[in-house]
């Protein structure tokens, strides 16, 4: 097998490089490689020389102008009635428009998954705090009835049983929002203005 190599005008428009500015070669192929796959490229094509296969990957290529893009190269070797090797012909197809499309998918994914775990996890909330809101709320009731009737011995206890309940919410509310500060630090939001007053009636009416 004569060691000539054969480029189309796509091949060098894909290293970056114009048409026939420079011969075409295995060693300047493998140095568009991108490092990371460089060992990967030249085993697949050692094997594929060995076995007389087909060979089909993909990897990174480096251009001119140091872009990196996404390509996916195949081919396969061409026998004489023999079975000796006389010729390998191959493609390299430019999919960086696919894998970025991928990626946003993969992306989109990822950003629908973790609004479902939000939207879980603010349910759990919500329910966490409805009770405590609802001790506050009818305790607070008979407390100011007892105050109003001056039977304070109750009106202790029902104090009490506010200030517990008072307390176990702020817990609720402190877990809350260091959660919302720790994934804040990985996640984008958009600012909104909230109303606590409707926040609250929100939660005990719910």
């Amino acid at each position: 097998m004569a060691n000539e190599v054969h480029w189309s005008k796509n091949m060098f428009r894909l290293l970056g490089l114009a048409p026939d500015e420079v011969a075409p070669s295995y060693e300047l192929a493998l140095h568009h490689v991108c490092d990371s796959d460089k060992k990967r490229y030249e085993e697949t094509l050692s094997q594929a020389i060995e076995n007389k296969t087909a060979y089909y990957f993909e990897n990174k290529i480096v251009q001119r102008d140091k872009s990196v893009i996404s390509v996916v190269s195949s081919g396969k070797c061409i026998l004489d009635e023999n079975k000796n090797l006389i010729r390998m012909i191959g493609a390299v197809q430019d999919i960086s428009i696919q894998k970025e499309i991928e990626k946003i998918k993969e992306e989109k994914q990822r950003a629908e998954d973790r609004d479902k775990v939000k939207s879980l996890i603010l349910k759990m909330i919500a329910h966490d705090i409805k009770n405590p809101f609802h001790h506050i709320n009818g305790f607070s009731e008979l407390l100011i009835e007892n105050i109003q009737n001056k039977e304070f011995e109750d009106a202790i206890t029902y104090g009490k049983i506010i200030h517990e309940a008072t307390n176990q919410t702020l817990k609720i509310l402190d877990r809350l929002l260091q959660w919302a500060f720790t994934d804040s630090n990985s996640s984008t939001f958009n600012r909104v203005t909230i109303a606590p007053k409707n926040l609250v009636d929100d939660v005990i009416g719910f």
